[in-house]
């Protein structure tokens, strides 16, 4: 568990340092409010995509069944 929030971390910190970077060196104009947008929605799916592999993996049946016990 420790090495799955580390890795998350790591991946979330890397993907923020490539939209810093990619933010500086687009030059001001109507495409740099574009480029904020579609990096944002990189930022949002590098955050949440462990959260959502993680519920597919999940067995609600079984949940069910420990809550009524």
């Amino acid at each position: 568990m420790v090495l799955f929030l580390r890795n998350w971390c790591e991946q979330i910190i890397i993907s923020i340092f490539i939209s810093i970077i990619i933010e500086m060196l687009i030059p001001a104009g109507n495409i740099k409010k574009y480029v904020k947008v579609v990096v944002g929605i990189y930022i949002m799916f590098v955050i949440l995509n462990p959260i959502i592999s993680n519920i597919q993996n999940i067995d609600f049946e079984n949940i069910g069944l420990l809550f009524l016990n």
